[in-house]
């Protein structure tokens, strides 16, 4: 067996230890990457998804009947404020409208914005201090 053919098995056999207690989650946007990929990943990993958010109303409350999802909004300022502690957000909508999906602000002071260049995406949101 060669060397590539070795690290090539050892990763296929390794798995990520799963969290004791998975952090919820929202998920911004309903399209088809989210029905096919996103919800059925987090169903069968176990982790629980907190609310649905799509511009279209009648979208997101579709899935979020379809997979078990308490809250569908069109509003991710409800969202977020509805959302439980150490929420972790899941931003998957189409790159021109990221801007869009994050305007509102969120439970801080600071706006959800996209991460520079090498950074990890600031949507981990759940520690900041909820607006009301």
């Amino acid at each position: 067996m060669t060397d590539d053919l070795a690290i090539e098995n050892a990763a296929r056999a390794a798995t990520a230890p799963m969290p004791k207690a998975p952090f919820p989650i929202v998920v911004i946007g309903a399209g088809g990457i989210v029905h096919d990929a996103h919800l059925p990943a987090y169903r069968q990993a176990g982790f629980p998804v907190a609310a649905l958010v799509d511009a279209d109303a009648q979208k997101a409350a579709a899935l979020a009947q379809q997979f078990g999802i308490s809250l569908a909004t069109d509003s991710l300022e409800q969202a977020i404020h509805k959302s439980p502690q150490r929420a972790i957000f899941d931003l998957a909508v189409p790159a021109g409208a990221i801007l869009l999906a994050t305007t509102p602000r969120c439970r801080g002071d600071q706006p959800l914005r996209p991460a520079a260049a090498g950074q990890a995406p600031d949507l981990h949101l759940g520690e900041r201090k909820r607006r009301r």
